[in-house]
């Protein structure tokens, strides 16, 4: 307080740097810890949904925070509230991109390191690589796509910034809501050493976690199918690991 006056003493943090977080509710668990959760979804399109749900948005998970002293003060998701969900491992696999000879490149110099359909309503996936003396990816895609749907998380390794793509059947064409909604934003992880990345999806939202320093990304998004095509692909040739999880 300078002159009877509050002054902040750092700048305003974002808690979750998705487009679509808003109106977050928080409860103090312990002297430590936060729960919190938030509405996922924007007035400047809801009106304009078009699907059989009637939805106009979805909640996020709940979510487990605490106050870090790193780069002057965040607060830190520690993990999702998931209860048994995503305990069923429906594919666990690493893959080398130096020594595989059936991943072809394509003329871009992607590997496609996995790309199949999932009817399941809600699935988790987990991407790990560490850098080492092969050839990191610089590049690291993550695609959804379904009938009415598409969405791509791009993310840069060299500078640790990343851009949230989507597109939506279930908008009305040619308005400010659909333009709303399929613009594309940017978003940076403090910490890109490693590739470390969780994406928990379902009918009604995706959302992004990067464990090793608690950043999030949570989105909105509108389908009337349930089945998902995932395409995970990447340049370079290190070994990836790759879970997925119902």
């Amino acid at each position: 307080m300078i002159d009877g006056i509050f002054k902040p003493e750092t700048d305003a943090k974002r808690v979750d740097d998705g487009s679509d977080f808003y109106g977050a509710k928080f409860m103090q668990t312990s002297d430590a810890q936060l729960l919190g959760l938030a509405w996922l979804g924007s007035w400047d399109y809801s009106k304009q949904i078009r699907t059989n749900t009637g939805n106009l948005g979805s909640m996020s998970m709940a979510r487990i925070l605490s106050l870090t002293s790193e780069n002057n003060y965040t607060l830190k998701t520690n993990n999702f509230l998931t209860s048994n969900l995503f305990k069923t491992k429906l594919v666990n696999k690493t893959v080398s991109l130096k020594n595989s000879r059936k991943i072809i490149p394509n003329q871009e110099g992607y590997k496609t390191v996995y790309s199949q359909y999932i009817n399941n309503k809600s699935f988790l996936v987990t991407l790990n690589a560490k850098k080492s003396t092969d050839e990191f990816p610089t590049h690291i895609h993550i695609e959804l796509e379904s009938k009415d749907n598409y969405f791509k998380f791009d993310y840069d390794t060299t500078n640790g910034y990343y851009m949230i793509s989507r597109t939506s059947n279930n908008l009305e064409s040619d308005t400010d809501a659909k333009v709303h909604y399929e613009k594309s934003h940017v978003a940076n992880v403090m910490s890109y050493d490693n590739l470390n990345v969780k994406l928990f999806v379902d009918n009604g939202s995706i959302e992004i976690l990067f464990p090793e320093t608690g950043e999030t990304y949570s989105l909105a998004k509108f389908t009337q199918d349930q089945n998902s095509k995932l395409s995970v692909k990447m340049n370079g040739s290190t070994d990836i690991k790759y879970t997925i999880s119902k």
